[in-house]
C-alpha cells in the first residue's frame, strides 16, 4: 500500500498491512447491512482476543448501532401499519443480518472489547454512551416481547415469523462460540463511564477488567493479611483517583 490508499474488507477479515515506506495505517469500522452476522462474530472475537487481533479499538464505534436501530425500527413500524404488510419491510437488512443486528444490541453489555487496562485510569465509554445503550435496549426488549406475544397468540406476520426464526438461529450460533469453564472469568467486563469514575474516585474503588483479575487481587490481599502484612486501610486522600481530572 502507498500513502492515501484505502482497503475495504468484510468485518472480521484477517489481514496485515504492508507499506512501501514507514507509515501509519489507520483502521476504521463500517457496518454493512447485509452482513451484521459477520459483525457479530467480529465483535465477539475482539471481546475474547482483542489484544491479539487488533491494535486499536475506538469505543465510540458501536454507538452508531443505536442510531441504526432507530432507523430500522421506524421501517418495521411503517410496514406493520400498512393495510397489507409486506413479507419483509422495504429497506431493512435481510432477515439473518437483521436478526444478528438485534443480537448484537441485546448482548452489547457483554461484548466489551479486550483492552490494555490501567486499573487506576481505565478507558471509559464515551459520554452518554451507556445512557443511549440502556434506552436502545429498553425499546428493543419491548419490540421483541411484542413479536413473541403475537406468535403466542397466533397473530404473527410473515415478517415476525421470519425474524424470530433467524433470531433463534443467530442466538444459538453466538452462544456456541462463547467462552466456557474457567475462561468465563477472563471475559472483559463492561467499562465505566465518567459518572462511574467519579463514584470510584469518591469511594476509592479500582476497576477490575475481568472477574479473574478481581479474584486475584482478593487472594493477594488475603495472603498479605495472613502473612501479617495487611495493607493499611486506604484513606480517601490516598485514592489513586485523587489526582485524576474529572
Amino acid at each position: 500500500m502507498r500513502p492515501g490508499d484505502k482497503l475495504f474488507m468484510p468485518p472480521g477479515t484477517v489481514h496485515a498491512v504492508f507499506t512501501v515506506q514507514t507509515s501509519i495505517a489507520r483502521g476504521s469500522v463500517y457496518y454493512l447491512a447485509s452482513s451484521y452476522d459477520q459483525t457479530l462474530f467480529a465483535l465477539l472475537e475482539e471481546h475474547v482476543a482483542g489484544l491479539y487481533v487488533t491494535n486499536t479499538t475506538d469505543l465510540a464505534f458501536t454507538g452508531n448501532l443505536f442510531r441504526l436501530w432507530m432507523y430500522y425500527h421506524r421501517l418495521w413500524e411503517a410496514n406493520e401499519h400498512r393495510d397489507v404488510p409486506l413479507a419483509w419491510p422495504v429497506g431493512l437488512p435481510p432477515a439473518r443480518s437483521f436478526a444478528a443486528f438485534t443480537v448484537i444490541l441485546s448482548h452489547l453489555t457483554e461484548l466489551t472489547p479486550e483492552l490494555v487496562i490501567n486499573p487506576t485510569d481505565p478507558p471509559l465509554w464515551p459520554d452518554g454512551y451507556k445512557r443511549d445503550r440502556s434506552g436502545t435496549l429498553r425499546i428493543l426488549k419491548r419490540w421483541l416481547a411484542k413479536r413473541l406475544k403475537l406468535r403466542e397468540e397466533g397473530k404473527a406476520s410473515e415478517a415476525d415469523s421470519s425474524y424470530l426464526e433467524e433470531r433463534r438461529i443467530m442466538e444459538a450460533e453466538f452462544s456456541a462460540l462463547l467462552p466456557e469453564g474457567d475462561a468465563i472469568a477472563e471475559r472483559p467486563r463492561d467499562l465505566w463511564d465518567v459518572r462511574d469514575r467519579r463514584r470510584a474516585a469518591r469511594d476509592g474503588d479500582l476497576f477490575f477488567p475481568t472477574a479473574a483479575a478481581e479474584e486475584a487481587a482478593a487472594r493477594q490481599y488475603q495472603e498479605e493479611r495472613r502473612g501479617g502484612q495487611a495493607p493499611p486501610k486506604r484513606k480517601r486522600e490516598d485514592s489513586p483517583f485523587t489526582n485524576l481530572s474529572m
